[in-house]
């Protein structure tokens, strides 16, 4: 009996032991991504689970940092947690979260974005448009088209034939209220992200957009719904900006696939001359030339045919509350 009882506590106590030790290496990898978040590198989600991701962006510190640690694992999380937290105060520190806001300021802006530490805020109200003409000999501009925007560019943009991705983390408030138009084509005149080309109109290529109905969606693929409001998602693209049958794209939001497309070109979308994407038109589309990426709320208007199409105004409905989204950890670059 008393053999018996002693092995029972002897096992009891070893899943016990086992337990809280992978718990604590659990909250040590879980320390070591948000430190790497903080700092502008794009670990994933901070779940405690060491993945491709968290390893990348921990290569990447290590090489930006120019600071010698040993391979991150469970083991070594702990080590990782202290050196950089410690490092999180340094003026190194403060240059690396610099570049996630590199990004410049779109100057057709309306509302100029607000920047607090390493996050960006965009808020904008009804009307809040820009006046400056687009400079292509047409006189127009987003006050006169009804468009209301507040964006950043990436600084630099991407050539075709370019293996890139792209990354950031977004924020919308639990509150937010906007149930798009279904009179719009794609359902919703408000879009968060874009890229495009730098030259040519209806140059539009790939746009994720956010209405309640649908959520955020990208290329009509739902990223996230409006239950996942009112906390921090990711979307990264990953693609080969291509004109012939080596191109691929991935799109991922929390780290789950919601589109892949592979042996095909990707410099024009298979939507573009439809009217779901009124801002593409083939004709216009110049595949060779640079891709830009710009990043924020564009919400857009009737166009200065407005008139024609029996409205008093060039803005369309705008959210009463107005628009807010949050946005961190801006990354374009090489694969991760």
């Amino acid at each position: 009996m008393c053999a018996s009882l002693f092995k029972t506590i002897s096992v009891f106590f070893a899943v016990v032991v086992t337990f809280s030790s992978s718990a604590f290496a659990g909250e040590q990898a879980r320390c070591v991504q948000s430190e790497l978040a903080n700092l502008g590198f794009q670990p994933g989600p901070a779940d405690g689970v060491l993945g491709r991701r968290s390893f990348g962006a921990a290569s990447q510190f290590q090489e930006e940092a120019d600071i010698d640690l040993p391979e991150l694992t469970k083991d070594s999380a702990e080590l990782w947690c202290e050196v950089l937290r410690e490092f999180s105060t340094s003026p190194t520190a403060m240059a690396i979260r610099d570049q996630t806001l590199a990004f410049e300021e779109v100057r057709w802006n309306g509302a100029d974005p607000i920047y607090e530490d390493s996050v960006v805020t965009f808020a904008l109200q009804s009307g809040q448009c820009g006046a400056r003409t687009y400079g292509d000999g047409r006189g127009e501009s987003d006050c006169n088209g009804g468009r209301v925007r507040s964006q950043l560019q990436s600084p630099d943009t991407v050539r075709v034939n370019s293996e890139v991705e792209y990354y950031f983390e977004f924020f919308i408030p639990d509150d937010f209220s906007y149930w798009g138009d279904q009179w719009y084509p794609s359902g919703s005149r408000l879009l968060i992200a874009e890229w495009k080309r730098t030259q040519g109109i209806k140059n539009h290529i790939y746009e994720i957009l956010l209405d309640n109905r649908r959520g955020v969606t990208f290329e009509r693929e739902t990223c996230i719904t409006s239950d996942h409001y009112g906390k921090w998602n990711s979307f990264s693209l990953r693609i080969r900006w291509s004109r012939g049958d080596d191109g691929y794209l991935e799109a991922r939001c929390n780290d789950r696939l919601i589109l892949e497309r592979r042996g095909d070109q990707t410099v024009i979308p298979p939507d573009c001359d439809t009217d779901y994407k009124l801002q593409c038109e083939v004709r216009h589309q110049r595949p060779n030339a640079n891709i830009q990426w710009a990043i924020g709320p564009n919400f857009s208007g009737y166009g200065r045919d407005y008139e024609r199409l029996g409205k008093s105004s060039p803005f369309a409905p705008f959210p009463p509350d107005g628009i807010e989204i949050r946005v961190r950890n801006l990354y374009v670059g090489g694969i991760q």
